[in-house]
């Protein structure tokens, strides 16, 4: 009996050596139970400017070379459920390591990080769900499967993470990656990209110095520059008054990308959550305002004015933006997240749009359920008397992170 199971033994040594030796499972790894312990994801997707730009490079993150020829790209176009086009992968997935697939019209200054060229356009537009499958399995997946949803036109995804926590997972999160800017092909096959962690994207940006360097205007159009200013006066928790230099006379500016909650005003009414808004605003934000640097950073390309005749702008408070902190404490309704927009692909920091940043912000409040986000009552609502409660009940709150001043 002994005999006969080292006979077995050394039989399936020799069979496993075989399998192996033949490339048996591609280098996939198998787990007890015959499923596949897949270790291949889809870590940048480049929706191009123009779909010869389009690229979708994978990485590796296991200690063995993969051969793709089980492996196919697969596309469901249109908010379709079904796969309508695929792409059959060719070629060595080398250990720890990156593979490019992109149209053989890529731009030429590119081409060559490419491994792997496909005689046509990659089909997908920003909202085509593409999935990467094994032997008809889907492994990694992004992109919105059954729905026509915009997830990635006008811009670069980068998985979020380290490249050696990368997983593939065939349910899709856009939480998962990081919007960049379209096109940064600086970083296809590198993890040399600066902004890759939550604890990154919810500290927010930093005002970058080309800005501080940039006019404030060229001619009646926004140049989007941020210079110095001087503090005049708060409306709300979204409209504040300054004075500076390229515009001497004080201005009542309107924050680009967010709307608070209303205070009364000669146009407005109260609103449950208006006077939290601007009590984070005047007390948290601006206060001893002579003592911190502000800029007011006007939109590139943009108006340099919006309804009644106030100024559109974005209010940065020692290098952090204003719109952003508030957006993180749950006190802004929904805003501005247009990545087609020429002006918003100028407004980024280390090639991060700052939609991107604004997004994860709102998602970190909708989580916690702070501010307009839970479910919770507004401190400075009567929701009996529907109207502003008195403000004994509110002039306490805190804010739910601590700001670094």
């Amino acid at each position: 009996m002994k005999i006969k199971k080292i006979i077995l033994s050394i039989l399936l040594l020799i069979l496993s050596i075989s399998i192996v030796a033949c490339g048996g499972n591609d280098g996939v790894e198998v787990n007890d139970d015959g499923s596949y312990n897949h270790t291949i994801v889809i870590s940048k997707l480049f929706t191009g400017k123009t779909m010869d730009n389009n690229v979708i490079e994978l990485y590796n993150n296991s200690k063995n070379d993969i051969n793709l020829r089980n492996y196919k790209l697969d596309f469901y176009l249109n908010g379709s459920d079904s796969v309508g086009e695929s792409i059959k992968l060719k070629g060595t997935i080398k250990a720890n390591d990156y593979f490019a697939i992109s149209s053989k019209h890529l731009d030429e200054k590119h081409i060559n990080k490419i491994d792997m060229k496909y005689k046509n356009t990659l089909p997908f537009n920003g909202d085509d769900t593409i999935a990467l499958s094994y032997k008809g399995e889907t492994v990694d997946l992004i992109g919105f499967l059954g729905f026509d949803i915009n997830y990635s036109e006008h811009r670069t995804l980068i998985r979020l993470g380290n490249k050696e926590d990368y997983k593939p997972t065939d349910k899709f999160n856009q939480f998962n990656f990081i919007s960049y800017l379209p096109e940064v092909f600086t970083y296809l096959k590198n993890d040399t990209h600066e902004i890759k962690t939550l604890e990154q994207l919810h500290d927010g940006p930093r005002l970058e110095l080309h800005y501080k360097n940039t006019p404030y205007a060229s001619g009646n159009r926004a140049a989007g520059g941020a210079p110095v200013a001087t503090l005049q006066g708060i409306a709300d928790g979204d409209t504040a008054t300054f004075s500076f230099s390229e515009k001497p006379n004080p201005g009542s500016h309107r924050y680009y990308f967010i709307d608070t909650a209303e205070t009364s005003g000669p146009n407005t009414e109260d609103e449950p959550w208006g006077e939290i808004g601007t009590l984070y605003n005047k007390n948290f934000l601006l206060n001893d305002a002579d003592n911190k640097e502000i800029r007011v950073q006007s939109i590139p390309g943009d108006s340099l004015s919006e309804t009644y005749g106030r100024n559109l702008g974005l209010v940065w408070i020692n290098d952090q933006l204003s719109q952003f902190l508030i957006v993180r404490e749950g006190l802004s309704r929904a805003f501005n997240t247009q990545y087609s927009s020429e002006s918003n692909q100028q407004l980024y920091y280390k090639d991060v749009p700052l939609i991107t940043f604004l997004l994860f912000a709102e998602e970190l409040a909708k989580q916690n359920g702070w501010g307009m986000h839970g479910t919770n009552n507004a401190p400075d609502w009567n929701y009996e008397e529907n109207k502003r409660a008195d403000k004994s009940e509110w002039k306490d709150w805190q804010p739910n992170i601590k700001i670094n001043w």
